[in-house]
């Protein structure tokens, strides 16, 4: 999936009442020196992302989320959560995205920056207020949750950006879908039931899940595993390798030769449709397949493509689905 896909992401619908917060409260941050920005309600609970008054720049501005009960303060953000310069949205307010039967708060905070970055936290709502989990998801962006029928928790959509300007440049980068959910260890994890295929080649099952409306990015990423489109993929690549080598050694084709092609990405890109779908070992088979024998520039891509892995902050999750086998 490249990049440009992820321009299209949104967030989900916010769940609680988006309201101006009470005068009690008004009153606070107005002695405080405090201005508001956005807030959502829920029960007896107002969530406010308040700024400093007559802020000229998102620095001075120094953004922060605050928490109150009944018009008396229970929380607020830290420095670390929301570093100088922030932007922080409200997502949601009241949803149960763990699965535990309690409201929860979702929030992401954009530091800025040239393809950097967006973390999104989840915080418990009751019986206390306390952070559960959080996603760095640098450019890429999440949908909120989205709920699955008969299913317990939510799930969001994001990518792993971990290859970027591994291959190609970042915009030219291809990025692979990824199922997210609230995991045991507080976490945003894989929904490996819903990304796991049965057999090499098959899309992920949040493709066919009866009951679940993808977004236009989300479709299309599924409509990448047809098999029309993956021979043609195929084809391109190897005709690719063919116009490098032509009329050179191929051991001795610079690795910039193909770096500046796109191609690498591209294939790159195809193992990872295995490798995230629960087939890591029959991604490795398909490069043989287009890229016979052991170059030294194939050793160095195979050698990237594992050291992306295991950097990848999914890591664990690549192993606990068994979907990351990596070559030697």
């Amino acid at each position: 999936m490249r990049l440009a896909l992820f321009a299209f992401i949104l967030a989900a619908a916010v769940s609680a009442a988006a309201q101006a917060p009470a005068p009690e409260v008004v009153a606070q941050l107005d002695a405080a020196g405090l201005d508001v920005d956005k807030s959502l309600a829920y029960e007896d609970l107002v969530a406010v992302v308040a700024y400093v008054k007559g802020a000229k720049d998102p620095v001075a501005a120094q953004q922060r989320l605050i928490v109150f009960k009944q018009a008396k303060k229970v929380w607020e953000s830290t420095d670390k959560e929301v570093p100088a310069g922030s932007r922080i949205e409200l997502k949601s307010m009241g949803r149960d995205l763990t699965g535990d039967g309690q409201p929860d708060l979702l929030f992401s905070v954009f530091s800025g920056g040239a393809h950097c970055c967006l973390t999104y936290f989840v915080h418990s709502l009751k019986p206390r207020i306390a952070k559960v989990a959080a996603f760095a998801s640098g450019n890429t962006g999440a949908t909120g949750f989205v709920d699955i029928p008969g299913r317990k928790k939510p799930v969001a959509f994001s990518a792993d950006d971990t290859s970027a300007y591994a291959f190609t440049s970042y915009a030219g980068s291809v990025f692979p879908m990824v199922v997210l959910e609230i995991g045991d260890k507080g976490r945003f994890a894989f929904a490996q039931d819903l990304m796991k295929s049965r057999l090499p080649g098959m899309p992920p099952p949040i493709c066919t899940t009866a009951g679940v409306k993808l977004e236009s990015f989300q479709q299309r990423v599924c409509d990448e595993y047809a098999s029309a489109r993956r021979k043609d993929r195929t084809a391109k690549i190897k005709a690719q390798l063919e116009d490098i080598k032509v009329g050179r050694d191929h051991g001795k084709v610079p690795w910039d030769d193909y770096w500046k092609t796109g191609m690498m990405a591209e294939m790159a890109g195809e193992m990872d449709r295995y490798a995230y779908t629960g087939h890591g070992t029959a991604g490795f088979g398909w490069l043989d397949s287009v890229w016979p024998g052991n170059d030294a520039v194939k050793a160095r891509f195979v050698a990237m493509y594992n050291e992306n892995k295991t950097k990848s902050q999914f890591a664990e999750d690549l192993k606990a689905l068994g979907l990351y086998s990596p070559k030697p």
